[in-house]
């Protein structure tokens, strides 16, 4: 009688590409089938129309007598001051809704790599932030122009430096969306993360109202007056320049401390200078002083000592 041996065949693992496409498609379907999604894109966009309408009717307005000079980028950039606090929400519930339910753990459960879920809901959180923050910074752009210009102050989107300032307003919305999922991921918890959240955006811009000069001084630092040099068609003199917001976190990523290392040696050799010990009576003139140095190898640790003729590193030996 012949056994018959039947072998389960081996799964195929799928490839890197394929296993990233499911998280990223399993995390879209959750943020798109929750209607808090809507309600905070929406608040948003109210906001940011709104506000930017009544700021631009309000510097249309002013006497021109006593007018200071108007940017006619700041409405649209002061109605997102506000609108950042909904994305904010929709980042921290991408992240604590799920545990709050309980579906983390089915989560965790099919993607057990935590750093992967992590990426993914930022990758996903942030994309539609940042578009829904492009499309509301042209829109209020356009919209904010249009009344503007009824009274000579507005500007044209082709004049240099605008594209640009309109294109980074937008990124706004999506550094607040992508700080709120990471205040949600640390705290867990929805009430503590909106709070750390708007201590976080607001807070800071309370220092604005020190006097000065310790407004400008302190509030550099600060995430919108940050984002006001790189908004502003004229950035202030006294504050970063728009070049230095950019580049300072890569200016202090590059900041290492000078290499002192010992001089090369040969491949597999590496001295280390091993200091004696001060002694209570230096060697006279002329005598030689007894040198310690340890030499590691591949093969092992070999340790050379060159003896002096002083009586004192003679009793050291």
């Amino acid at each position: 009688m012949t056994t018959l041996e039947i072998r389960p065949a081996h799964r195929a693992v799928p490839s890197l590409a394929i296993r990233a496409r499911d998280v990223l498609t399993s995390e879209w379907t959750k943020l798109r089938s929750v209607r808090s999604t809507y309600w905070t894109l929406l608040i948003a966009t109210v906001t940011a129309i709104g506000l930017s309408a009544i700021v631009a009717v309000a510097f249309a307005t002013q006497p021109a007598a006593g007018r200071p000079p108007i940017d006619p980028l700041m409405p649209g950039f002061l109605s997102l001051e506000y609108a950042v606090l909904a994305v904010g929400v929709l980042g921290v519930l991408a992240f604590t809704s799920e545990r709050a339910t309980g579906l983390i753990r089915t989560t965790f459960a099919a993607v057990p790599r935590r750093r992967a879920v992590l990426a993914a809901k930022a990758a996903v959180a942030g994309t539609v932030t940042l578009i829904v923050g492009e499309l509301l910074s042209f829109a209020s752009f356009f919209l904010v122009q249009a009344i503007l210009s009824g009274h000579h102050l507005g500007v044209s989107l082709s004049r240099p430096g605008v594209p640009g300032a309109v294109l980074a307003e937008g990124t706004l919305l999506f550094v607040c969306a992508t700080v709120g999922l990471g205040l949600g991921a640390m705290i867990r918890h929805t009430a503590g993360a909106v709070a750390a959240l708007v201590a976080l955006i607001y807070l800071p811009a309370i220092l604005g109202l020190l006097p000065a000069p310790w407004n400008d001084r302190v509030g550099r630092f600060t995430l919108f007056y940050a984002a006001q040099q790189v908004v502003a068609l004229h950035p202030r003199t006294d504050l970063f320049a728009p070049g230095a917001v950019h580049a300072g976190p890569h200016r202090l990523a590059s900041r290492r401390p000078p290499d002192r290392r010992l001089p090369d040696h040969p491949p597999g050799r590496v001295t280390r200078r091993v200091h004696q010990p001060r002694l209570a009576n230096p060697p006279a003139p002329g005598r030689k002083r007894r040198i310690l140095s340890t030499t590691f190898s591949p093969g092992g640790e070999k340790r050379l000592v060159m003896a002096s003729t002083h009586p004192c590193l003679a009793q050291a030996q």
